[in-house]
């Protein structure tokens, strides 16, 4: 749940101008360390079906527009290389300004640069999970979600369960791997042992939520073709928006999407929502996120909220006591501590 930031960049200033760049506005549970807001200007993609029927690696390259002077005088230091934090995932994410070569800003190096940004060195963060059915019906849990940051940009998460009695202790590891798939470990106390999530499995809904397994990973941006779409206004804040559809057959195969859109913030560096479509093309869930916050130099949403467009079903994540760059150590992600239960 990168699962997974939505975060972004605090502005420099006093606290005048951090309230100001509040006033405007995912799992803002891990998120982008925070620069100073710069403008980004894109060129608008041509028409919805043209863009479906265009979204090869060439027209991917296109420009997209210019990145401002001041904005490209910053960008050496904001924008690192290295493999993407996660949902909690891309929705975590935090928009830092992605350059391409010649200083020509593209849509794939756009989002490279969110997803890399959306992790602290490390993280822990308690979630307050509300399970909604069609008829309001609510069971609530409780869960503790810890991240880490390795030197090579890869991430590890872990995702442990505390409440009600019969999930506590089940929890779910998740290990970035550079170019190569995430591995995925799920524990469940009663089987006393953990298994490893099948690819073929990661458009299965993850432990009953609305969220999938495969947004607990970090989505891999070479895996596909990103492309600007338009700009837009959500909640009086001007975005960009960005659509993603897989590009190779494998990953059409395994995921549940056919394409995701999401509305990006550039200036605060956060995505505001995103939609998923299924493979038939329809709607079939919304990320949303509310009650956006500073800790240090994060920005990190308080509150997710995923509605299955078809169920009528939706999980609501709150996050509380949050606590950025404690030195967590790697022992706390391996499978052997996820089999321990905490």
């Amino acid at each position: 749940m990168e699962a997974a930031g939505c975060g972004g960049q605090v502005p420099e200033g006093g606290a005048g101008d951090r309230r100001r760049a509040l006033s405007g506005t995912a799992l803002g549970a891990l998120g982008a360390r925070t620069s100073s807001p710069e403008s980004v200007s894109f060129t608008p993609a041509r028409p919805f079906g043209s863009r479906l029927a265009e979204a090869s690696e060439g027209r991917d390259s296109e420009k997209h527009g210019a990145v401002t002077a001041a904005c490209a005088r910053r960008i050496g230091g904001l924008c690192p290389r290295g493999r993407p934090a996660g949902l909690l995932v891309v929705l975590m994410a935090a928009v830092t300004c992605g350059v391409a070569a010649g200083g020509e800003l593209k849509a794939r190096e756009l989002m490279r640069d969110v997803i890399a940004s959306a992790t602290a060195s490390d993280e822990t963060v308690s979630i307050r999970m509300e399970l909604s059915d069609s008829r309001n019906q609510v069971r609530q849990r409780m869960a503790t979600l810890q991240a880490k940051r390795d030197p090579d940009g890869n991430v590890m998460r872990l995702i442990r369960f505390n409440s009600p009695a019969d999930l506590a202790k089940s929890g779910i590891l998740v290990l970035d791997k550079g170019d190569r798939e995430a591995e995925q470990w799920l524990y469940l106390p009663a089987y006393h042992t953990s298994r490893r999530v099948a690819a073929a499995n990661r458009s299965d809904t993850w432990m009953g939520t609305d969220f999938a397994y495969e947004d607990m990973s970090a989505p891999n941006v070479d895996r596909y073709d990103y492309r600007y779409l338009e700009d837009e206004r959500v909640s009086d804040v001007d975005c960009k928006v960005v659509e993603a559809v897989p590009r190779d057959e494998k990953l059409k195969k395994e995921s549940g999407y056919s394409r995701t859109v999401y509305w990006v913030d550039p200036v605060r560096r956060v995505v505001m929502k995103a939609d998923f479509y299924d493979k038939r093309g329809a709607l079939a869930k919304e990320l949303r996120h509310s009650g956006l916050e500073t800790h240090g130099s994060y920005y990190r949403w308080a509150e997710w909220e995923m509605r299955n467009v078809a169920r009528g079903h939706r999980t609501t994540l709150r996050f509380e006591d949050r606590k950025i760059d404690q030195g967590l150590e790697d022992r706390f992600f391996t499978v052997r501590f996820l089999e321990r239960g905490g």
